[in-house]
């Protein structure tokens, strides 16, 4: 324990120290995030304590800008729940984030970042029906802003992230506003397609997430129901394999989107055995039917 941490001042080699502390620890439980969802749910109870640590030695040196990453580690973990009250922790987590990298000046990471909160309105939106609508409005207002911010500085990264968070809104919005239920889907397919293309050889988790949501806006639409099929065989390709292992929460989502598809293709029998290996995935991980993806 370094003499700052025990009450006492510190020098800047001691503060250095404690950064770099900071910085392994944040590391250490980025890696157990991965294996949470891949492997455990339990990796993820061991990646918030060091992200708490991490969290705890940065905040006492006053190191704002060490705080990025971890918070939004400790946010993804708490989304990961499906509990609205651990959502809302999460979205207050996202927005000190965007607050310490907007201090620092640094733009194109407060749109990526904002990414988070969007995602965590969406959640919100998921998990409160009853509120869904303002959830959503924030969401958008917020997405939007962010993809413009991308946009102008042709971060091709952030417009494909952007674009899917939008998209994502949009398939919500479709469920809660029934009267424009198919122009909010073709919005949502046509915001999927352009992330597909602007992750296609850049990054293969996004690009495998924009087609899932193409896959579902497909099966929603009620038709092209052999596009959903290959998309949802090209993310379970990519999700058998990822880091040198599956990741087997993504490849539950597969299945549960197969199931939808399969009902859809009036096929309940195979609906109903694609929701056994999405459900017998998610068991073995430790996360229940209820969690929230």
């Amino acid at each position: 324990m370094t003499e700052h941490r025990a009450g006492r001042p510190a020098t800047d080699a001691e503060r250095e120290a404690v950064r770099q502390e900071a910085i392994l620890l944040k590391a250490g439980a980025w890696e157990l995030i991965r294996r949470g969802f891949a492997e455990d749910r339990h990796y993820l109870d061991a990646a918030e304590d060091q992200l708490k640590q991490a969290e705890a030695l940065c905040r006492s040196i006053g190191d704002g800008e060490g705080l990025v990453g971890i918070l939004g580690g400790r946010g993804a973990i708490l989304r990961s729940s499906g509990e609205k009250d651990k959502i809302l922790a999460a979205l207050s987590l996202y927005t000190e984030e965007v607050g310490l990298l907007a201090d620092a000046n640094r733009e194109k990471e407060v749109a990526a970042y904002q990414s988070n909160v969007v995602m965590a309105y969406r959640d919100l939106a998921t998990v409160d029906p009853e509120n869904a609508l303002a959830y959503i409005g924030r969401g958008l207002d917020i997405g939007q802003t962010a993809l413009a911010v991308s946009q102008r500085l042709a971060d091709r990264g952030g417009m494909a992230q952007g674009s899917a968070n939008l998209a994502d809104l949009c398939v919500l919005l479709a469920e809660h506003d029934p009267d424009l239920t198919d122009n909010h889907l073709a919005t949502a397919a046509t915001l999927y397609r352009t992330a597909e293309e602007l992750w296609d050889g850049v990054d293969e988790d996004g690009l495998a997430m924009a087609r899932m949501g193409l896959a579902e806006v497909y099966i929603r639409l009620g038709r092209n129901f052999d596009g959903a099929e290959a998309l949802l065989d090209q993310a379970a390709e990519t999700y058998r394999q990822r880091h040198g292992q599956p990741v087997a929460y993504q490849l539950a989502q597969v299945h549960a989107l197969r199931a939808r598809l399969r009902e859809a293709q009036g096929r309940p029998e195979d609906a109903a055995e694609e929701r056994r290996q999405a459900a017998g995935l998610l068991e073995r991980l430790g996360f229940g039917l209820g969690d929230h993806r």
